[in-house]
């Protein structure tokens, strides 16, 4: 799915509600265009090869962020750690501290919608 726009995925891992799809792509490529293919895609895939999944569906929105070259390494280590950190704290809380962490303007309600 993602070698179709000329990217290449570092990781991948998740919870029920999430994903994390951490990859190098071009820079002409935007996170959206990115996701919208990701997400048509991988909804093909799962209606194509499971069907009792017909009703499977990507939530609207998502998160993107962009990270240095030098912090993959912490990045991969985070996302390899998703089943130990739920256990502490849950998605919606953990999505919000990442925006405040970084500085990063929201209305909370629209966040989650």
């Amino acid at each position: 799915m993602l070698r179709d726009p000329g990217c290449s995925l570092l990781a991948a891992n998740g919870m029920p509600e999430h994903v994390h799809l951490p990859a190098r792509y071009r820079a002409d490529l935007s996170h959206s265009d990115l996701l919208r293919h990701v997400k048509s895609r991988s909804s093909e895939w799962i209606h194509e090869t499971f069907p009792d999944l017909q009703g499977f569906a990507w939530q609207e929105g998502y998160g993107g962020f962009t990270v240095s070259t030098s912090m993959v390494d912490t990045v991969e280590g985070y996302i390899a750690r998703q089943k130990e950190r739920r256990k502490t704290q849950d998605f919606r809380s953990e999505f919000l501290e990442l925006l405040r962490k970084h500085g990063v303007e929201f209305d909370e309600s629209a966040v989650f919608g």
